[in-house]
């Protein structure tokens, strides 16, 4: 596929609502992003038609929607009274759901006994969502935040999101051994998962983990949902080896999405960023690591030309930021 035919979207806007939220809920707001894109506009132009049908009349959907693009651009507070008046007038699976994702993103700031309070109020809406409609992907989401313990047995989730979700977990872990296991799970997923033909080995890296695959046939993700779990996945995983001062790991995570998102545009600019930037820090500490977690080398010594290119091509960068990335970074 042609890079240059492919029109420019921030990456950001391809994850899927439930990893959009499950972003916020790790890192507060959204990814830099360094273009306005079609999405964005498309959120501008509903939030002014949800607003004015609220001012015209009482519209429980018109306050669901506002609030829901509200919690989307990381301003929880704001979006919490809306979903919350729109949540009485009418109560369904997804209107909780939702509610219960705003009550947990505002308990980050609350004082200890508030954040206890709002949890388990942001417990209560997902597990009356759950009654409701068993299986709910979005209240299962949530709930994995509140009762991390229920993730490795939430059987209801795609397997796609249910392995990221155990990966993640996985890396947080108290042991080495899991938290090596975690790492390798989610790099397999991002090298070896390519397609929904790929299912039963999303399967077999949950039993590695310990966790139970859904016999039941759930639901298969779609392929946005899929680019949007390995932008997830590599999100974790990059974290993970930075914060563990092994940035040359991280930079080859990177690099294996750089070659399993190729043929998405948005996503694969994403993937080069944090290969930069894992390249980058390697550099500033002196810690090149060992040879052997070096196999992206010759990626930095021969791409910096292409890399360039590609940035200022598409738009992702201006010529000179994208000149400043490559030799920051390489």
């Amino acid at each position: 596929m042609a890079f240059d035919s492919i029109e420019e979207i921030p990456s950001y806007d391809l994850l899927e609502d439930a990893d959009a939220l499950d972003w916020l809920w790790l890192h507060s707001k959204p990814w830099k992003i360094f273009s306005f894109s079609p999405v964005q506009a498309e959120r501008r132009h509903s939030f002014s038609v949800f607003e004015n049908l609220a001012a015209k009349r009482e519209c429980h959907e018109a306050l669901f929607g506002q609030g829901r693009l509200l919690l989307l651009d990381g301003k929880s507070e704001e979006a919490l009274a809306l979903l919350e008046e729109a949540n009485k007038s009418s109560c369904d699976a997804g209107y909780l759901s939702w509610f219960a994702w705003a009550l947990l993103l505002v308990s980050k700031d609350q004082s200890f006994y508030r954040r206890f309070s709002t949890q388990q109020r942001s417990n209560s809406c997902c597990k009356d969502a759950l009654v409701l409609h068993p299986g709910f992907s979005l209240a299962l989401r949530c709930l994995a935040h509140l009762e991390p313990e229920s993730i490795p047995n939430s059987v209801g989730l795609d397997p796609v999101a249910h392995l990221v979700a155990c990966g993640r977990q996985a890396l947080d872990a108290s042991t080495a051994q899991q938290r090596r296991q975690g790492a390798s799970a989610l790099r397999s997923f991002l090298a070896e998962v390519q397609s929904p033909e790929d299912l039963p080995n999303v399967c077999l890296l949950l039993g590695t983990l310990g966790a139970t695959a859904s016999s039941s046939g759930c639901p298969a993700a779609t392929s946005s949902g899929w680019v949007s779990a390995k932008l997830m996945a590599l999100d974790s995983l990059w974290r993970y080896w930075t914060k563990s001062k092994r940035p040359n790991r991280a930079a080859e995570a990177a690099l294996v999405a750089v070659g399993a998102l190729r043929s998405e545009r948005q996503a694969w600019q994403r993937a080069v960023v944090l290969a930069l930037k894992a390249r980058g820090r390697g550099q500033a500490t002196g810690k090149t690591g060992d040879r052997e977690d070096m196999p992206f080398l010759p990626f930095f010594q021969t791409q910096k030309a292409e890399t360039e290119e590609r940035f200022c091509l598409h738009g992702y960068l201006d010529t000179t930021a994208a000149k400043r990335w490559v030799k920051k970074a390489c």
